[in-house]
Protein backbone atom coordinates (compact mmCIF):
# COMPACT_ATOMS: atom_id res chain seq x y z
CA UNK A 1 0.00 0.00 0.00
CA UNK A 2 1.38 3.60 -0.75
CA UNK A 3 0.25 6.81 1.06
CA UNK A 4 -2.89 8.13 0.57
CA UNK A 5 -4.60 4.90 -0.33
CA UNK A 6 -7.72 4.17 1.29
CA UNK A 7 -7.24 0.98 3.65
CA UNK A 8 -9.68 -1.95 1.91
CA UNK A 9 -10.14 -5.34 2.68
CA UNK A 10 -8.81 -8.68 0.71
CA UNK A 11 -12.07 -8.90 -0.92
CA UNK A 12 -13.04 -7.09 -4.22
CA UNK A 13 -16.94 -7.67 -4.50
CA UNK A 14 -18.64 -5.28 -2.77
CA UNK A 15 -21.43 -5.95 -0.20
CA UNK A 16 -24.61 -6.69 -1.78
CA UNK A 17 -27.15 -4.98 0.69
CA UNK A 18 -26.49 -2.92 3.65
CA UNK A 19 -26.69 -3.89 7.31
CA UNK A 20 -28.81 -1.64 9.37
CA UNK A 21 -25.44 -1.36 11.58
CA UNK A 22 -23.88 0.15 8.11
CA UNK A 23 -26.44 2.23 7.14
CA UNK A 24 -26.49 4.02 10.51
CA UNK A 25 -22.40 4.41 10.02
CA UNK A 26 -22.79 5.94 7.21
CA UNK A 27 -25.77 8.38 8.39
CA UNK A 28 -22.97 9.40 10.89
CA UNK A 29 -20.75 10.81 8.51
CA UNK A 30 -23.02 13.12 6.62
CA UNK A 31 -21.28 16.33 4.97
CA UNK A 32 -20.16 18.95 7.64
CA UNK A 33 -22.21 22.07 6.97
CA UNK A 34 -19.77 25.22 5.70
CA UNK A 35 -20.30 28.01 7.88
CA UNK A 36 -22.27 30.72 6.54
CA UNK A 37 -21.04 33.09 4.59
CA UNK A 38 -21.07 36.22 6.59
CA UNK A 39 -18.22 34.31 9.00
CA UNK A 40 -15.81 33.41 6.50
CA UNK A 41 -15.33 37.04 4.84
CA UNK A 42 -14.75 37.99 1.65
CA UNK A 43 -12.19 35.49 0.79
CA UNK A 44 -13.24 32.18 -0.78
CA UNK A 45 -10.09 30.47 0.68
CA UNK A 46 -12.46 29.95 4.04
CA UNK A 47 -14.83 27.85 2.66
CA UNK A 48 -12.45 26.23 0.58
CA UNK A 49 -10.69 25.29 4.19
CA UNK A 50 -13.80 24.72 5.57
CA UNK A 51 -14.70 21.94 3.26
CA UNK A 52 -11.55 20.11 3.42
CA UNK A 53 -12.26 20.20 7.34
CA UNK A 54 -15.23 18.65 6.77
CA UNK A 55 -14.37 16.14 4.21
CA UNK A 56 -11.82 14.86 6.88
CA UNK A 57 -14.09 14.78 9.56
CA UNK A 58 -15.82 12.50 7.43
CA UNK A 59 -13.62 10.12 6.73
CA UNK A 60 -11.92 9.89 10.16
CA UNK A 61 -15.66 8.93 11.34
CA UNK A 62 -15.89 6.34 8.88
CA UNK A 63 -12.42 4.86 8.77
CA UNK A 64 -13.19 4.86 13.45
CA UNK A 65 -16.25 2.84 12.44
CA UNK A 66 -14.63 0.00 9.47
CA UNK A 67 -11.97 -0.32 12.26
CA UNK A 68 -14.20 -1.48 15.01
CA UNK A 69 -16.05 -4.30 12.18
CA UNK A 70 -14.81 -7.66 11.44
CA UNK A 71 -14.44 -9.22 7.92
CA UNK A 72 -18.01 -9.62 6.55
CA UNK A 73 -20.29 -8.10 5.06
CA UNK A 74 -21.04 -4.98 7.08
CA UNK A 75 -16.97 -4.36 7.15
CA UNK A 76 -16.58 -4.09 3.53
CA UNK A 77 -19.82 -1.50 3.57
CA UNK A 78 -18.30 0.50 5.84
CA UNK A 79 -14.71 0.10 4.05
CA UNK A 80 -16.71 1.11 0.69
CA UNK A 81 -17.39 4.25 2.88
CA UNK A 82 -14.10 5.09 3.80
CA UNK A 83 -12.54 4.56 0.41
CA UNK A 84 -15.18 7.18 -1.13
CA UNK A 85 -14.32 9.51 2.01
CA UNK A 86 -10.76 8.89 1.03
CA UNK A 87 -11.34 10.14 -2.60
CA UNK A 88 -12.90 13.17 -1.90
CA UNK A 89 -10.90 14.20 1.24
CA UNK A 90 -7.35 13.89 -1.37
CA UNK A 91 -9.56 14.96 -4.36
CA UNK A 92 -10.23 18.42 -2.66
CA UNK A 93 -7.06 18.56 -1.27
CA UNK A 94 -5.43 18.88 -4.27
CA UNK A 95 -8.16 22.03 -5.02
CA UNK A 96 -6.93 23.16 -1.39
CA UNK A 97 -3.28 23.39 -2.59
CA UNK A 98 -4.34 25.04 -5.59
CA UNK A 99 -7.00 27.57 -4.42
CA UNK A 100 -5.25 31.46 -4.28
CA UNK A 101 -6.39 33.44 -1.30
CA UNK A 102 -7.09 37.08 -2.20
CA UNK A 103 -6.41 38.64 1.22
CA UNK A 104 -3.20 38.37 3.81
CA UNK A 105 -5.44 36.80 6.20
CA UNK A 106 -6.70 34.02 3.84
CA UNK A 107 -2.79 33.60 3.24
CA UNK A 108 -2.16 33.45 6.63
CA UNK A 109 -5.22 30.99 7.45
CA UNK A 110 -3.88 28.81 4.40
CA UNK A 111 -0.38 28.09 5.79
CA UNK A 112 -1.72 27.36 9.07
CA UNK A 113 -4.21 25.26 8.33
CA UNK A 114 -1.93 23.33 5.84
CA UNK A 115 0.77 23.06 8.47
CA UNK A 116 -1.35 21.80 11.00
CA UNK A 117 -2.97 18.58 8.67
CA UNK A 118 -2.48 14.80 9.28
CA UNK A 119 -0.15 12.95 6.45
CA UNK A 120 -3.90 11.49 5.59
CA UNK A 121 -4.98 14.74 5.03
CA UNK A 122 -2.73 16.15 2.45
CA UNK A 123 -2.40 15.11 -1.63
CA UNK A 124 -1.41 12.00 -2.44
CA UNK A 125 1.43 13.34 -4.77
CA UNK A 126 4.98 13.98 -3.46
CA UNK A 127 5.44 17.53 -5.23
CA UNK A 128 2.21 19.16 -3.79
CA UNK A 129 4.39 21.15 -1.25
CA UNK A 130 5.94 22.63 -4.30
CA UNK A 131 1.99 23.42 -5.65
CA UNK A 132 1.31 24.73 -2.40
CA UNK A 133 4.41 27.27 -2.19
CA UNK A 134 3.66 28.26 -6.04
CA UNK A 135 0.04 28.86 -4.81
CA UNK A 136 0.93 30.99 -2.27
CA UNK A 137 3.28 33.25 -3.95
CA UNK A 138 1.45 33.86 -6.91
CA UNK A 139 -1.36 35.04 -4.45
CA UNK A 140 0.82 37.20 -2.68
CA UNK A 141 1.33 38.44 -5.88
CA UNK A 142 -2.20 39.92 -6.81
CA UNK A 143 -2.53 41.32 -3.46
CA UNK A 144 0.59 42.99 -3.15
CA UNK A 145 -0.02 44.39 -6.58
CA UNK A 146 -3.88 45.12 -5.81
CA UNK A 147 -4.38 49.09 -6.07
CA UNK A 148 -5.46 50.05 -2.89
CA UNK A 149 -9.14 50.99 -2.32
CA UNK A 150 -9.62 54.40 -2.23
Amino acid sequence: MTFGEPVSSPRTEPAKRLSRRAALAGLAVLPVALPCAAAVGSDPIFVVIAYHRGLSAQYDAATSVSAKLSEGPEFDAADAVSGERSQALHGHAAVLIRSEPTTIAGVNALIHYVAGLRQWEVPADDGWHQVLLGTLATALDGILTKPADG
